[in-house]
């Protein structure tokens, strides 16, 4: 479903889709191997080749967001429709404006693709400039994200745990109780230490350490360090769900 906005003037539109990016493509994003700067046709062929884009939509991409470089794109879908070079540059900086603090928690946004999908203007360039472009674009933006069943990405910590066998079943409740789950486990040979590796979401990190502790006795020693984000599995626009939760917790 497109999101649609008329300028404050009235005299132009701008129909807009959001979908979301592969993982796989957003991790090459971060990584560096698929940049702004980078050759049209060589960002194509990769785009095409590695991760199954139309070769056209590979060609118009207009920008990276947010500030220039993020994981999120915009590009044009339209066809045969007059002054586009014209707004491209509005529309870019509103991308940029709208990716860097998103419609549910004002926050920066991970991993979305919008198309420009048609657009009417005003035949008279003083009446599209950037002051009647940008806002429109921002709000078909927002628009198209909130018919598209948006979600919210949280941060995960990868949590490494040292800890002897007696005190395994205190590590395990403490995770469970705080959303997290253990991906690996090794036993030091000739020792009675265990290792283990997990994952753990930064909003449930706070008194993770004291919880830990008071479970298992002192013998568990954590470590956390930034591993990636994942998607929050509910959905945001319900009342009472886990995400929706988050998003007022945060306005607050």
């Amino acid at each position: 479903i497109p999101g649609i906005a008329k300028s404050a003037n009235k005299h132009n539109r701008l129909y807009m889709t959001a979908e979301p990016l592969s993982e796989e493509l957003v991790t090459a994003i971060e990584k560096g191997h698929i940049f702004p700067n980078q050759d049209v046709k060589e960002r194509a062929k990769m785009l095409v080749d590695e991760h199954g884009w139309d070769v056209n939509d590979a060609r118009k991409i207009w920008a990276f967001g947010p500030e220039m470089t993020g994981c999120n794109l915009v590009l044009d879908s339209t066809q045969g429709v007059q002054f586009m070079n014209e707004i491209k540059d509005h529309v870019a900086s509103a991308f940029q404006w709208a990716t860097s603090s998103g419609c549910l928690c004002d926050e920066p946004m991970r991993g979305v693709l919008w198309r420009v999908l048609d657009c009417t203007l005003h035949t008279d360039a003083i009446h599209r400039g950037g002051g009647q472009i940008m806002p429109t674009a921002r709000r078909a933006m927002f628009a198209a994200q909130l018919v598209s069943e948006p979600r919210l990405m949280e941060p995960i910590y990868l949590v490494d745990i040292q800890v002897t066998m007696d005190a395994l079943g205190g590590v395990y409740s403490t995770l469970t109780r705080k959303r997290g789950h253990v991906f690996a486990e090794e036993n030091r040979p000739g020792t009675p230490i265990h290792q283990l590796k997990a994952y753990l979401p930064v909003a449930e990190s706070f008194g993770f350490d004291a919880d830990l502790r008071a479970s298992t006795g002192g013998q568990a020693f954590p470590q956390c360090v930034f591993s990636h984000y994942e998607v929050v599995d509910s959905d945001p626009l319900t009342e009472g769900t886990k995400a929706a939760d988050i998003i007022l917790s945060v306005r607050e």
